[in-house]
């Protein structure tokens, strides 16, 4: 129910019937309804600190009561009928908005602003004026209170009751109903934690412990608590509830070797227990005086109250102890007054180190006497110099102390800094294990999957006797388990064969008429023509002609019982680069059987727009970057590839075919596109249609039927090379990378397989509380995990010695030898600054002297290749030389020039061997210690900075990044956890050739250029392979690259000098 509008000073209250009817009530109620005294609080009263932060948040914008309402509940003095008096509407939830309404009325009240500057408040004075409220039926206190509580606890925009609230709260609970607190909290807080669903919205067993020592602590001590959780959040104040629950209730340790007296001493008590928190509280202060007096900028305590804090509540709680002990003896030696001012100074600090020393000595005839302030401040020091003598050696004493203490406390940590290191290291071993091991099953249940499918819908077939085509086609299409009236299109691109069409194209009429008059009425065959001659006119525009008619002849041939019809492609303008001079069309012949039934042909596909307008107009080409040659063991830059190889894609492309079949279903039977169809590619070359079908059978409204592709791979084509196995492979493997790819961006999902996310165990921790003097800093960015010393540490007076700085110094000295090789203590930042010897030593560089001649002086032709810090030069002698740009040392982690050529293998490195009349590099890799240039380009994954490094550190960087046991060209790599294994698969070499007169000379290409027989270059120079991990939608896996020219070591070089870099 919602009760909202205006509301007066006679509002009478809901009758008790009308509440009962329904739980959850919204009122509108003004805010001199609502309140502000500590009784109109469930929880007591709000924290001056949160109602300030709220006042600003409303003047930042408006309160969004209707978002946010308060819930309100009626005192039981108020009474059914009687008219709602001022403020006396109490809060479940919300008092610290309401006061902060209050407050900002107040504000706008007593700020005289002008007329103007009135109207700019209005919105947020109504948000003020009138808040949204919510009454909720209760059926008892108990009720109240639990709702109360848990709703601060499990809304994350509340801020969750602190210590004394929840004393506030439970204490009232048990005062009115008579009972006993000590007795029955134990039984109230259970019965709270029972009633509540979610673990936030219980009681802690810290909070639970506080409850319980609350009752028995001085009568000060929660004023004291509650006056500084007033002005601080108590996350952000002297002592959090940690530190509060740590020291209220301590315990002396049985086996602490002290006499009774000073157990006696340092037994805890409530009196002691208000001094500590008192003193947590001072020393708190005085630091953060101290600290805004120095910053340059606002504190944020957020941040920095952990720094703030007293550094050694341990030894704090024992000085309050030993203070509280004498303190009536204190008193009674100087008097109240001079005894409450020197209360005031160890609060604060200033007989910390006397103290300490008392502490740490645990003299058992200490009398109150025997404390040197206590004799300053009743002025009896009049032996000055006695008095000097003896505070000199006192403090030798105590530094001798504090030393062994501090010696001590050291070898603690550092002794917990070995244990989490230790366990880091077994918990490093055994997550990238684990790791491992997951990915490992993650990609085998990935790979399963996705053969299954490519299997059962994009299959991949290997003939190897043409004869048998038309048969395999019948079994590729039964293997669909196709009901006979689903569409099938056979596909045959005659550019893939190159010259070597001619060969098969009376095969090729015959398995298409095979095909289409099988079943006449649901297929068609789309024949590319073919955009070659035959062998030795390959290239002859008009041999070009003949071919495409002597096709179009055998297509149209009697016997084979086809109807068939030219059609053309017509490329995008756009699409056709302007130099280029290739014809912007090409020819393609649809083709059903010329079976009739009254004088109509009987296929389903005479009606298909492509039938019927012959034209697919503005169809995009691939760009010549994306061309690909079918080799599952090589990349192949598009740039670099031949005529030949371009012309087998030149009718390639997604897009392509994102054109063609909406085209070719256009205009069919509504039931076509109702049914899956089959496709059966007997040319396959490139994953051109796969792509395109993939792409229409995952859009939620395709205006195509789901399609199935079946290729086969039988036919030679012009390359002189049987490539047809690796064809499959590549078309199989290509297939499966597109569509794990299309898994991993959430377009497609492989039945069966459901992705997983590797969960890490939990990883050693340490508590930072337990480094005192040193800053535990983790392996990060490269940089060793190191236990510096903390530099405020340093700075304090614990940290500071005079008689004992000799053997103080030489504990840090060892300490820093095993733990901060820098030596720097820790002052705040994230990472200590790298350190200057831990870059490579001088004696590792190249010790090449500047050359006697300049560059003028060189023998020309002069070949320079520029770089960012020097010029490559190559003189007409093929030798190489260095300029410098500017003094620097030039890394031997990056190639200077590339080679040009290309990785050979098959029947062409056996010819090159054979011959040895050839540069060949060989590829091959037999462990995993091997170096090589590694690199990659994914957009998803940060660089990999090492360069030229082992492979195994490479695999290492991949598998930090989810990539597990890729393939490598040629290879076969094998994990087992935290090992690998390389084995050569198939012999590859690569074979420098001469830079062809059409490529500009660079980085990329000029190793080439220089004169070299063998592949060892000398001393200073070296040849390397570069291996690039490559995800495409092609290919997946290391592949190699053109090999690089390297330094051996790391050259120094000075600006303007010239440098000749010899080669064997």
């Amino acid at each position: 129910m919602s009760w909202l509008g205006p509301v007066a000073g006679v509002l009478l209250l809901i009758k008790m019937c009308t509440l009962l009817a329904f739980e959850v009530l919204d009122l509108l109620l003004p805010t001199w309804f609502l309140g502000f005294g500590e009784a109109s609080a469930l929880r007591g009263k709000p924290k001056a600190i949160n109602i300030l932060e709220t006042v600003r948040n409303f003047l930042d914008g408006v309160f969004q009561s209707a978002k946010y309402p308060l819930s309100v509940y009626f005192p039981s003095t108020c009474v059914v009928g009687d008219p709602i008096e001022k403020f006396t509407v109490s809060h479940a939830v919300g008092m610290t908005r309401s006061v902060a309404t209050k407050c900002v009325l107040a504000l706008i009240e007593q700020a005289g602003l002008s007329d103007a500057e009135f109207v700019e408040f209005v919105p947020l004075i109504k948000s003020c004026l009138y808040i949204k409220c919510t009454f909720e039926s209760y059926s008892s206190d108990e009720d109240l209170l639990q709702r109360s509580i848990l709703s601060k606890m499990v809304v994350a925009e509340s801020t969750r009751p602190d210590i004394i609230q929840l004393f506030h709260s439970f204490s009232l609970s048990v005062a009115k109903q008579g009972l006993v607190y000590s007795a029955v909290i134990d039984s109230k807080i259970a019965d709270f934690n029972r009633r509540s669903s979610v673990d936030s919205g219980r009681i802690s067993d810290a909070e639970r412990q506080m409850l319980k020592l609350l009752p028995l602590q001085d009568k000060r001590y929660l004023s004291v608590l509650s006056q500084h959780w007033d002005a601080f959040k108590a996350t952000e104040s002297a002592i959090p509830l940690r530190t509060l629950v740590k020291w209220t209730d301590r315990a002396l340790p049985a086996d602490m070797s002290i006499g009774s007296e000073w157990k006696l001493i340092l037994t805890c008590s409530a009196l002691k227990n208000l001094t500590f928190l008192m003193r947590q509280i001072a020393i708190f202060l005085r630091s953060l005086k101290e600290a805004m007096n120095t910053a340059k900028k606002s504190i944020n305590l957020a941040f920095r109250a952990p720094k703030l804090r007293d550094p050694n509540p341990q030894i704090g709680y024992d000085m309050c102890c030993l203070w509280c002990h004498f303190a009536t003896d204190f008193e009674k030696m100087l008097g109240p007054t001079v005894f409450a001012k020197a209360e005031t100074q160890f609060l604060r600090g200033q007989f910390d180190r006397e103290m300490t020393e008392k502490c740490r000595t645990c003299d058992a005839k200490i009398v109150a006497k025997d404390f040197r302030f206590i004799s300053v401040l009743m002025g009896t020091n009049t032996n000055v110099q006695s008095l000097q003598v003896v505070a000199a050696a006192a403090e030798s004493e105590l530094e001798q102390a504090r030393l062994k203490a501090v010696t001590a406390r050291l070898a603690q940590e550092e002794h917990l800094w070995r244990e989490y290191l230790d366990a880091m290291k077994q918990w490093t071993t055994k997550n990238s294990a684990d790791r491992t091991t997951f990915l490992l099953r993650e990609k085998d249940d990935l790979e399963k999957a996705t053969k299954e499918l490519v299997d059962g819908s994009t299959p991949v077939y290997f003939l190897d006797n043409p004869g048998f085509l038309s048969t395999t086609v019948q079994s590729a299409v039964h293997k669909f388990s196709v009901a006979p009236d689903l569409f099938q299109v056979m596909v045959c691109d005659l550019t893939k064969l190159g010259s070597a069409f001619s060969k098969y194209i009376v095969q090729i009429g015959t398995a298409v008429s095979e095909f289409v008059n099988g079943n006449p009425k649901f297929t068609c065959g789309l024949v590319f023509a073919p955009n070659c001659a035959e062998w030795g006119s390959a290239y002859s525009e008009k041999k070009l002609n003949e071919a495409v008619a002597t096709a179009e002849t055998q297509l149209r041939t009697d016997e084979l019982h086809m109807s068939v019809r030219r059609g053309t492609l017509t490329f995008a303008e756009s699409s056709i680069p302007n130099h280029s001079r290739r014809r912007g069309f090409h020819e393609f012949f649809m083709v059903v059987s010329d079976v009739e039934e009254s004088g109509q042909l009987v296929s389903g596909f005479s009606s298909s727009a492509l039938w019927v307008r012959t034209t697919v107009a503005d169809v995009p080409l691939l760009s010549t970057s994306e061309y690909i040659v079918p080799d599952p063991s090589m990349l192949h830059s598009g740039s670099g590839l031949s005529k030949s190889q371009r012309l087998k894609q030149s009718m390639s492309g997604q897009q392509l075919w994102h054109k063609l079949l909406p085209r070719l279903w256009h205009g069919m039977p509504t039931s076509a596109l109702a049914k899956p169809a089959v496709y059966v590619d007997i040319l396959p070359y490139d994953l051109s249609l796969t792509k395109a079908l993939l792409h229409f059978n995952t859009q939620p409204k395709s205006v195509l039927p789901q399609g199935k592709l079946a290729s086969i791979v039988w036919a030679k084509d012009d390359s002189g090379t049987d490539h047809r196995r690796g064809m499959q492979q590549w078309l199989i493997s290509g297939t499966m990378n597109y569509m794990q790819k299309m898994v991993d961006d959430k377009i497609l999902t492989l039945p069966g397989y459901t992705p997983k996310i590797y969960t890490a165990m939990k990883s050693p921790q340490y508590n930072e509380e337990d480094f005192v003097m040193t800053m535990p800093l983790v392996e990060c960015e490269g940089q060793k995990a190191a236990l510096p010393f903390r530099q405020a540490w340093l700075d304090s007076p614990d940290g500071r010695f005079n008689a004992c700085k000799i053997q103080f110094d030489a504990v840090v000295a060892a300490h820093d030898k095993e733990f901060n090789v820098s030596g720097v203590p820790f002052k705040g930042q994230k990472r200590m600054a790298p350190l200057a010897d831990e870059s490579d030593p001088m004696e590792a560089l190249l010790g090449l002297a500047p050359a006697a001649e300049t560059k003028a002086q060189l023998e020309k032709p002069l070949v320079e290749i520029s770089a960012a810090d020097m010029d490559l030069l190559i003189d007409a002698k093929k030798q190489l030389w260095l300029l410098a740009k500017k003094s620097t040392i030039i890394s031997c982690k990056k190639p200077l020039l590339l080679l040009w050529g290309e990785y050979i293998k098959d029947d062409v490195l056996k010819k090159r061997q054979e011959a040895n009349n050839a540069w060949l590099m060989e590829y091959k890799f037999d462990s995993p210690d091997m170096k090589a240039f590694h690199f990659h380009e994914l957009g998803n994954v940060p660089a990999f900075e090492e360069g030229l490094t082992t492979i195994k550190s490479f695999l290492k960087f991949l598998e930090q990044h989810a990539i597990v046991q890729p393939s490598m060209a040629c290879h076969e790599i094998t994990v087992a956890e935290d090992s690998y294994k390389i084995n050569m698969t198939k012999e590859c070499c690569f074979e420098k050739k001469p830079l062809p007169a059409n490529q500009t000379p660079s980085a990329n290409n000029g190793g080439s250029l220089l004169s070299f027989s063998g592949t060892d270059l000398g001393q200073h120079l070296k040849l390397v392979h570069r291996l690039k991990y490559n995800l495409t939608d092609s290919s997946k896996g290391i592949f190699p690259q053109k090999p690089g020219i390297f330094l051996t070591h790391d050259m120094k070089v000075e600006a303007g000098k010239l440098y000749r870099l010899p080669l064997s």
